[in-house]
């Protein structure tokens, strides 16, 4: 049945720490990419610096300058991106660690089992094992006074 307003809209699906992880390298990739053309900017302006005499040479200064900040706002972008990178390493390996965690734990009930299973059986069984050892003994015994009395 269908409310007044409308139905419930279905939530997307989170994503994966592996897609989210991989959408911060490319961001990073791109905010790089800024960087070392703001890099190629400054070089251009610092020879233009060099070459020019007067107000030409306060306005490339300037200009410098201006892309020189904006390349410290991405570097700064850069290093919180790096920065979230990481945490999300460090969740993922916190994940993978659970899982193997979990996995073991499964692997050691199902070995308690098994061992209970076979303390269990005939095979083990302690009386048995008990008979068997007074048997040898017994064996033991009259073949050490068979070769004593020889």
């Amino acid at each position: 049945m269908r409310r007044i307003f409308g139905s419930k809209k279905e939530k997307a699906p989170a994503p994966s720490i592996e897609e989210a992880n991989g959408k911060l390298t490319t961001r990073g990739d791109v905010l790089d990419d800024k960087i070392r053309k703001l890099d190629e900017q400054l070089m251009k302006h610092k020879d233009v610096i060099k070459r020019a005499r007067g107000p030409a040479a306060e306005a490339a200064k300037r200009r410098a300058l201006q892309v020189l900040k904006q390349k410290r706002m991405l570097e700064t972008q850069r290093e919180q991106l790096y920065n979230q990178q990481m945490n999300m390493e460090q969740t993922s390996f916190a994940v993978q660690n659970m899982q193997d965690n979990i996995s073991q734990v499964r692997a050691m009930k199902a070995a308690n089992k098994d061992l209970k299973g076979a303390f269990k059986s005939k095979e083990l069984n302690i009386d048995n094992i008990e008979k068997m050892n007074d048997d040898m003994a017994d064996m033991m015994v009259s073949a050490l006074t068979q070769l004593l009395a020889a």
